[in-house]
């Protein structure tokens, strides 16, 4: 029966538009022009009969795939057996059966179709942190990474930019700006696009798994720098300092590699992508050792603006005073424009009467920390604060297997690190 229901399946996916006019097609019918396809009546009735008899739960994903057909038997089956499929997808992980678990959770309409299926990521996390996905083949492997990380996206209004949300695919060492390059993020149309260097993931598939998922974070993070430089109600310190770099960075090519280990830009992908996967091991009932110290190490660089420059200590306040900086960045970070302001084609900081009046309007208390920032005054940022919560827990947020806990040490996890950007 499993093999007839799927093979039904297979064969209806393929008649979705109407031969004739090209509109969609709705049971048996084009929902423009009312042409009946011929053969889809008997197929539909064939898996009408078949859905009455005893169903595997193996059939499920394959009527997932035809749900848009409007279907009556199906869209009611997959209504009735959505949650028994779920704890189907549980169970069938002490199976080992991730292969066609990874590729339902891939799948682009599996939201809509079970709601709640981010419950099923914690179990995959977990047996994926106890090398129990090692196994797998390469590419379900990279599905798996993918299908990881295209759900935090989903899950994550941050990472949303006027209804773009960022893209995310695989590409060989060769087409990344330097072979060595573990994952970059790249603003793409109005968006960001985030590519991940297929052969290193690999590679650390087995030495470091752990580094691959904090990469993922690492780079979602710089997705959602992207989407805050132009939007008021996202700035804080960290992305004014970020946007100075920027616009000196555009001045210095050499700037960013001088600086990369202090960047407030890499500090706060580390800082995201840290907390991050401190978060999955404990809903998986594990710890990460020493992640308070790291998270205040990270915390600290965010809102650090000393720099180097040419060999030389300075600041990036020093900078934008010595440097012309080009008056596009203004309207490329708009944050700037909270403390800069273009006079005579050249970029200077506003007086400090403006600023301190601005200081003492602002409502707004990441902004009103800009301002201080700007007239030297102390920082009151409590930068110990999670900024923001990608992982969903299950069973009412308790970790699952609590009994079980284990420790994972920060040296093991980042002891190999990789070059991202």
């Amino acid at each position: 029966m499993a093999n007839q229901i799927g093979s039904i399946c297979e064969t209806l996916s393929h008649v979705k538009k109407c031969p004739g006019c090209g509109g969609n097609i709705l049971g048996s019918c084009c929902a423009f022009c009312g042409r009946e396809v011929t053969g889809s009546q008997e197929l539909i009735a064939q898996l009408n009969t078949a859905l009455t008899g005893q169903v595997s739960q193996e059939d499920f994903p394959a009527l997932v795939n035809i749900k848009d057909l409007d279907i009556p038997s199906v869209t009611e089956y997959i209504a009735a057996n959505t949650e028994s499929f779920r704890q189907h997808m549980i169970s069938g992980l002490s199976n080992a059966n991730y292969e066609d678990i990874i590729r339902f959770l891939g799948a682009e309409n599996h939201r809509e179709v079970i709601p709640n299926v981010d419950s099923i990521f914690p179990y995959i996390a977990r047996d994926y942190f106890d090398g129990k996905l090692a196994d797998l083949d390469n590419d379900t492997y990279l599905q798996f990474i993918k299908a990881y990380a295209d759900r935090i996206v989903q899950n994550s209004d941050m990472l949303n930019s006027n209804g773009k949300y960022p893209t995310i695919r695989f590409v060989s060492s060769s087409e990344m700006p330097r072979d060595s390059i573990h994952g970059l993020c790249q603003a793409s149309n109005g968006g960001s696009e985030i590519l991940l260097n297929r052969d290193t993931f690999l590679q650390y598939r087995e030495q470091n798994p752990y580094l691959n998922l904090e990469s993922v974070y690492h780079e979602l993070q710089h997705a959602i720098q992207n989407n805050s430089f132009a939007n008021p109600d996202r700035f804080d310190l960290t992305g004014f300092l970020i946007a100075q770099d920027g616009a000196i960075r555009s001045e210095n090519p050499t700037y960013y590699d001088e600086n990369y280990e202090i960047l407030p830009i890499e500090a706060d992908a580390n800082f995201a992508a840290y907390q991050a996967l401190h978060r999955d091991l404990m809903c998986c009932g594990r710890e990460l050792p020493g992640v308070d110290d790291e998270l205040r190490y990270y915390a600290a660089l965010r809102v650090n603006p000393n720099r180097n420059f040419n060999g030389v200590s300075t600041s990036t306040d020093e900078l934008f005073e010595q440097i012309n900086i080009n008056p596009f960045a203004l309207k490329q970070y708009p944050v700037l424009n909270l403390v800069y302001e273009c006079v005579n084609g050249k970029v200077v900081k506003k007086d400090k009467e403006r600023l301190m009046e601005a200081l003492q309007s602002e409502t707004n208390p990441n902004i009103a920390e800009i301002y201080r920032h700007a007239l030297g005054l102390e920082i009151v940022k409590d930068e110990a604060q999670p900024d923001m919560q990608y992982y969903t827990q299950v069973d009412n947020q308790k970790p699952i297997n609590q009994s079980d806990q284990q420790s994972i040490t920060s040296a093991g996890v980042f002891a190999q690190q990789a070059t991202a950007s």
